[in-house]
């Protein structure tokens, strides 16, 4: 990557495979990479932690799995054409479990009480702002319950008339538990100047149960130091 002095004005963006841009060392320019998978190292980590939880599976009790297929039978689900379907309780526990350990929590092996229902989701607005070209900060009002966390999902940059759905987006990061104030998240990639993002903002219990995705679409403005 190397750094530039500008002849006539300020160049953002791209042109001709290079992006021009700017972070805390100063203008830059870069070749232009396509996002073509961000979201595979991610990716990559919940594979391995999926594995091992169909591992850890074979040494619950008889009881304990008896317990996941209850809650499983409690919690049905639904599809991305709209039907219910209900889980079995080996997909329970490592849907739960993935999200708990994915966020920096400690595995589970036995479901919340089936009266523990999905916790409520942040308020709407929500306070989310580009701190950065690669970075956003985050503000949950209220806050997640005791012992919870604040999640973020995106779907990278959209293009005018586009309004996508969170079927598409993937984890950006989570708050550390019980977080009191903004929180700062990396993306995976950095978005140019001008660009327009949807993020899907939600909160997390103890157990990994999700709230409802709250969405919020952002523009990142380029602002030079003074």
């Amino acid at each position: 990557m190397a750094k530039i002095q500008y002849i006539v004005g300020i160049m953002r963006g791209s042109l001709a495979g290079v992006t021009y841009s700017h972070n805390k060392g100063g203008d830059y320019a870069r070749k232009r990479q396509a996002p073509t998978n961000p979201g595979s190292s991610r990716q990559s980590a919940v594979r391995q932690i999926l594995a091992a939880l169909a591992g850890d599976w074979s040494e619950l009790t008889d009881g304990q799995r008896a317990l996941w297929a209850a809650y499983a039978e409690d919690r049905p689900r639904t599809d991305p054409l709209g039907g219910t379907y209900t889980m079995t309780g080996l997909q329970a526990f490592c849907s739960l479990n993935c999200v708990i350990i994915d966020s920096g929590g400690t595995q589970i092996d036995v479901p919340p009480n089936l009266g523990i229902q999905n916790p409520s989701g942040p308020g709407d607005p929500v306070g989310v702002s580009f701190t950065d070209e690669d970075t956003i900060s985050v503000i949950f009002t209220p806050t997640p319950p005791s012992g919870g966390r604040g999640v973020v999902w995106w779907n990278g940059e959209i293009g005018a008339g586009q309004d996508p759905d969170s079927r598409q987006a993937r984890v950006v990061g989570y708050t550390e538990e019980d977080p009191s104030g903004p929180t700062t998240m990396d993306l995976p990639y950095a978005v140019q100047d001008g660009a327009t993002c949807k993020f899907w903002v939600g909160h997390i219990d103890a157990y990994g149960q999700r709230s409802q995705l709250i969405p919020v679409t952002v523009l990142y403005t380029y602002e030079a130091p003074p």
